[in-house]
C-alpha cells in the first residue's frame, strides 16, 4: 500500500498525529533541558566581607605597613611584624581597612587582607539541585523587612581646629650651661571623654569609636613620632651676672669681700629622645656655656692710675644629663634627672686681692615639670636641682682653705615659641646658688682661716631651637 494511501485515511492521521504529541511532551528539547537544569542546580552567590567588631584581638598574618590614613596612599607610620597581635578600635565603611593599637598603644590603619581571618570572601552556595530525583524548584526566600528610615540628626557646625604643633623635644635652661634639652614632647590636642575618635572619623568619613579607655585616640602621627629618636639642639646669645661675697675673721679685702661682675656668654645645647614602653620618654642631654668678654672684676689698687684695676675673668661649664619623663596627663610631664655639672673660673692674679682660679664638679639630681602645650605654639618648663659629692679644686698658692664643704642648688626656667616645623624661638633662665665653707690654713691670708663663701649667679638668654 503506498503512503499517500495511509495518510489519506482520517483515523491513521488522527493516530499518527497523537503519537507525535505524546513525544514531545515525553522528550522535551536540549534547550529546554538546560534552562530547566540551571534553574534547580544553580544559585546566585552572596560575597560579603569577614567582619571586625571594637576590642576584637586579630593578629597580622603578613608583614605590612601601619599607616595614617586608611588608603594605601596614607603615610606609612611603621611596619607591624608578622605574628603580632592588634587590638581593633574601628573599621573603615568600606571594611577594607582596620583602625587598629598595638601593645605599647600606637593606633594606626591595617589593611584587612593583612589580618589572618581576615579581607577574604566568604560564599554562601545554595542548597538545592536535583535530589532524590525531584524537579520542583526552590522557592525564593521572602524578602526582608525594610528598615524605617533614621530620624536626621539636627545639622551641626563642626568648629574649626587649631592649629596643632608637631611632635617635638621641648628645650630650656639648666645647670650653669643656662639651657638643656627639655624632656617632654609637644603632643597634638587631644579630647578626651566619650566623644570618640575625632581622627577616625576624619579618616574613614564616618562618626568615630573610642578607645573604650574613657578617651580619644590622640594624634597618630605623634604616637609614631614618639616611636622614633628625635633630636633637638638651640644656640642663644646670654647675659651672666655673678656676685660672690666672702666672710672670714681676717682683715681687709683680702679676708672679707663682695665682688660683683657680669659678661655676655654663649650657650650651646643639644639632646635626643625616644619613647619607652609606650609611656616613658628617655633621653640625654649635653650642654656647654662661655662668657665672651666682659669687663672684668673691678679690685681696689692704689698703684693703678684710677685708683682701681679690672681683673680678666672668664667662666666655663659643661652638662651632661639623662632624663626619664612619665606624662601625668596629655599636657604635662613631670621627668627625674642625673647629670654631671663641670664649672671652671679663671682669674687674673693679683697681689691685693689674691683671688683663687678654681674648678667646680659633681653630679647633679633633679625633678622636672613640663607643660607640653600651654597654648597651641607655646611650651614652657621648669626644674630644680642640687649637687651631690661635689668637689672644689683651686689653684695652688690661693687656696682659701685645706678643703672645703659645697653645698650647689639651681633652678631652671625656660618657654618656647614655636615659628614654623623646624624652628621655635626660646627664652632660658637659670639661678644658681653655691656656698663654700673652708678649713685649715688659708693660703691668700692665715688670719683668712675657716672662711665660707658664698656665689649667687644669672644667665639669662635668648635664641633659636632646632628639631627634627
Amino acid at each position: 500500500m503506498r503512503p499517500s494511501l495511509l495518510l489519506s485515511t482520517p483515523l491513521l492521521r488522527s493516530s499518527l498525529l497523537a503519537v507525535v504529541v505524546a513525544g514531545a511532551v515525553a522528550c522535551p528539547t536540549a534547550a529546554h533541558a538546560r534552562v530547566s537544569g540551571a534553574i534547580l542546580v544553580a544559585k546566585a552567590k552572596k560575597k560579603k566581607k569577614k567582619g571586625f567588631a571594637k576590642g576584637d584581638k586579630v593578629v597580622v598574618s603578613d608583614e605590612t605597613a601601619v599607616r595614617q590614613k586608611p588608603s594605601k596612599k596614607g603615610e606609612e607610620l611603621y611596619t607591624a611584624k608578622e605574628g603580632e597581635e592588634m587590638t581593633v578600635i574601628a573599621v573603615s565603611d568600606d571594611g577594607a581597612w582596620v583602625r587598629i593599637k598595638d601593645k605599647d598603644g600606637s593606633k594606626g590603619w591595617l589593611s584587612a587582607d593583612a589580618i589572618a581571618g581576615g579581607g577574604g570572601d566568604e560564599a554562601d552556595a545554595a542548597d538545592g539541585g536535583d535530589e532524590g530525583g525531584g524537579d520542583e524548584e526552590e522557592a525564593p526566600p521572602p524578602p526582608k523587612p525594610k528598615k524605617p528610615p533614621k530620624p536626621k540628626r539636627p545639622h551641626k557646625p563642626k568648629p574649626k581646629p587649631e592649629p596643632e604643633p608637631e611632635p617635638e623635644i621641648d628645650m630650656s635652661g639648666g645647670g650653669d650651661d643656662g639651657g638643656d634639652a627639655g624632656d617632654g614632647e609637644k603632643v597634638a590636642k587631644n579630647d578626651e571623654g566619650d566623644g570618640g575618635d575625632e581622627n577616625v572619623a576624619k579618616s574613614a568619613g564616618g562618626e568615630g569609636e573610642g578607645d573604650g579607655d574613657g578617651g580619644g585616640d590622640g594624634d597618630v602621627a605623634a604616637s609614631a613620632a614618639a616611636k622614633r629618636m628625635r633630636f633637638a639642639a638651640f644656640a642663644d646669645l646670654a647675659l651672666l651676672a655673678r656676685s660672690v661675697s666672702f666672710t672670714s675673721m681676717g682683715t681687709g679685702i683680702v679676708g672679707n669681700y663682695k665682688l660683683s661682675n657680669s659678661a655676655p656668654a654663649l650657650s650651646l645645647v643639644g639632646g635626643v629622645r625616644k619613647q619607652v614602653g609606650g609611656k616613658y620618654d628617655v633621653g640625654l642631654d649635653l650642654g656647654y656655656l662661655m662668657t665672651v668678654g666682659g669687663s672684668g672684676i673691678a679690685v681696689m689698687d692704689p698703684s693703678a692710675p684710677m685708683g682701681s684695676k679690672a681683673l680678666a675673668w672668664s667662666a666655663k661649664a659643661i652638662d651632661v644629663r639623662g632624663v626619664v619623663g612619665y606624662p601625668l596627663s596629655p599636657k604635662f610631664d613631670v621627668a627625674g634627672r642625673l647629670g654631671y655639672h663641670r664649672a671652671a673660673t679663671t682669674v687674673d692674679d693679683s697681689t691685693i686681692v689674691k683671688l683663687p682660679s678654681e674648678r667646680l664638679g659633681g653630679f647633679t639630681v633633679g625633678l622636672g615639670l613640663d607643660a607640653k602645650q600651654l597654648t597651641p605654639k607655646i611650651a614652657a618648663r621648669a626644674s630644680v636641682e642640687t649637687m651631690l659629692g661635689a668637689s672644689l679644686l683651686q689653684n695652688s698658692g690661693r687656696k682659701d682653705g685645706d678643703s672645703a664643704s659645697v653645698s650647689a642648688y639651681y633652678v631652671n626656667l625656660s618657654a618656647t615659641y614655636m615659628i614654623n616645623k623646624s624652628f621655635d624661638a626660646i627664652v632660658a633662665y637659670t639661678l644658681s646658688y653655691e656656698s663654700y665653707g673652708f678649713k685649715g690654713t688659708s693660703q691668700r691670708d692665715a688670719a683668712a682661716s675657716n672662711g665660707s663663701r658664698s656665689d649667687l649667679q644669672h644667665v639669662i638668654g635668648v635664641g633659636v631651637l632646632y628639631r627634627r
